[in-house]
């Protein structure tokens, strides 16, 4: 039996997980691969996402990941700027001053473009793919339209990956796998992760921002700000609540005796506001906070390979934004999704009502 961080127990368990709450032990679970594994999660997953390295450990994780891993990085982020200006900007075009829903009309509009625009896919294209995306997420109420709209996006990526060659512009088709189906189940993994939690982690952001007038005006006016803001909104409500894995062998975790094969639920939310490691205010916002690193984006070999481009996006569509409307916050209504990825949590999906205004 291996032991990480004997001690006092900071797990809390249920008849079919361990929920790990505090941020030294989510950190041990999710930087110990060869401990907690993601390969036995396949099955909680949706197919063609059940096939790709979010559902793999070392070796096949890497060769899955790595090519990838260029088109991602800071430096290539930053040479696309333009393009996600572009695709920020159409969806902020689109916006009237008045009462509107954020979320609807804002958050999960601009996502869709930018990725496609990352892929060199059409404006049209885009629209396309915002709405199949979509409806790929009511398969809970109504399977055939699911089943319908992931054929229709399977079909579009498989004919873009048809039509790639060594001098394709976008890096991230350089980077898939030559095998087509290996393909197109990446950028279904791809295209999932840089949508829904993009665009949650933007209504979360923007909420917060309009709640507080003299936080939007410093925000509007202060890129500093507003980069604090966005890694304390990151922090505070993490698109992404909870990851999973399973033990491969006995262990101890902060005191708990994890069983082989046992289901290891890591809690992201609980784990960033640990007052252990974010003091007696980590309950709080806090945007003077900085410096001391998250689970938002995860750690280890999971680590989110979209990080660089969700916090560019961010800053991006706030920016845009602020530029051109004043932010009111109206009272919110939480709309509930109607059927989550299994393997991971998602926050849940929030209507924020705003009035927008030309400052």
């Amino acid at each position: 039996m291996s032991e990480h961080e004997p001690g006092r127990c900071a797990t809390e368990t249920s008849p079919s997980t361990i929920r790990v709450v505090r941020w030294r032990h989510a950190t041990a679970v999710l930087r110990s691969a060869d401990t907690y594994s993601s390969t036995g999660l396949a099955q909680l997953l949706r197919p063609p996402i059940d096939q790709t390295f979010l559902a793999q450990d070392p070796p096949a994780h890497s060769k899955g990941r790595r090519p990838l891993e260029p088109a991602f990085r800071r430096d290539s982020i930053r040479d696309s700027a333009e393009l996600i200006r572009e695709g920020i900007g159409v969806a902020v075009d689109g916006l009237e001053e008045g009462q509107i829903d954020l979320a609807s009309s804002f958050a999960r509009v601009f996502p869709p473009r930018v990725i496609a625009a990352l892929l060199g896919l059409s404006p049209s294209n885009a629209v396309d793919l915002a709405r199949w995306l979509r409806e790929v997420d009511f398969a809970a109420v109504d399977p055939g339209l699911a089943r319908a709209a992931a054929r229709k996006l399977d079909e579009l990526l498989l004919a873009l990956v048809m039509s790639r060659d060594g001098r394709s512009g976008s890096r991230i088709l350089q980077g898939l796998p030559t095998e087509a189906s290996d393909a197109v189940a990446i950028l279904r993994l791809l295209l999932d992760a840089a949508v829904e939690t993009t665009s949650r982690a933007t209504i979360e952001l923007l909420a917060l921002i309009a709640r507080d007038s003299e936080l939007q005006n410093a925000c509007r006016d202060d890129p500093l700000t507003l980069g604090r803001t966005i890694d304390e909104s990151l922090r505070w409500a993490p698109p992404v609540t909870s990851l999973l894995r399973r033990a491969v062998k006995d262990v101890r975790l902060g005191g708990t005796h994890i069983p082989a094969g046992a289901l290891v639920e890591v809690d992201i939310v609980a784990a960033n506001r640990d007052p252990m490691r974010f003091g007696s205010a980590a309950d709080r916002v806090d945007i003077c906070r900085h410096g001391q690193a998250t689970l938002t984006f995860g750690t280890g070999v999971h680590t989110c390979i979209g990080r660089h481009l969700a916090r560019a996006e961010l800053v991006c569509a706030t920016s845009q934004l602020l530029s051109r409307y004043r932010l009111v916050a109206l009272e919110p209504r939480v709309n509930n999704p109607h059927g989550l990825p299994q393997g991971m949590r998602l926050r849940p999906k929030l209507a924020v009502l705003l009035r927008a205004y030309r400052p």
